[in-house]
């Protein structure tokens, strides 16, 4: 890839994560608030706060140097890396919404266990482990220590 077209990279990629972080924020927005502690809803939306301004000081960045939007040159592109990122992005957004009706543990397990092979990573008995006790780490310190309800799906 040319300079320029890492330049209009840095400014799509920085506007796309100001519009995930607003579409997660307000769907954060409507979880229901917790009885105690933190609601399943904070700390989604502290993160997507941080994107937005994450993404933002990376596109002004690139508007400020280059002093405009810079163009994109198509003949440098990989199109087998835009197609891998864009299936990783769709698989993401799939794993949000179906973890509100699935709920959290069953969902990150095949989430992590997908990305892993969909990344190359050989060992599927290993893959398998990492996600199970990866998950149940995350879920136990969300729900036991933070007291962070996270959703549990219809099986929990």
């Amino acid at each position: 890839m040319t300079k320029n077209t890492n330049k209009a990279a840095d400014f799509w990629v920085g506007c796309a994560m100001m519009v995930v972080s607003i579409i997660f924020f307000v769907s954060a927005w409507k979880m229901p608030d917790s009885p105690r502690g933190i609601g399943p809803g904070d700390y989604p939306m502290f993160v997507c706060v941080l994107l937005f301004i994450l993404g933002l000081v990376q596109a002004l960045r690139v508007l400020v140097t280059e002093k405009g939007i810079p163009g994109i040159d198509w003949q440098g592109v990989n199109k087998r890396f835009l197609l891998r990122a864009f299936i990783m992005f769709a698989a993401t957004f799939l794993y949000y919404f179906l973890m509100r009706i699935i709920g959290f543990p069953i969902t990150t397990m095949v989430y992590l266990f997908g990305s892993m092979m969909f990344f190359g990573y050989k060992n599927k008995i290993k893959a398998a482990i990492i996600s199970v006790v990866f998950t149940l780490f995350v879920y136990l310190l969300f729900v036991r220590v933070f007291q962070v309800l996270l959703p549990s799906g219809f099986l929990i």
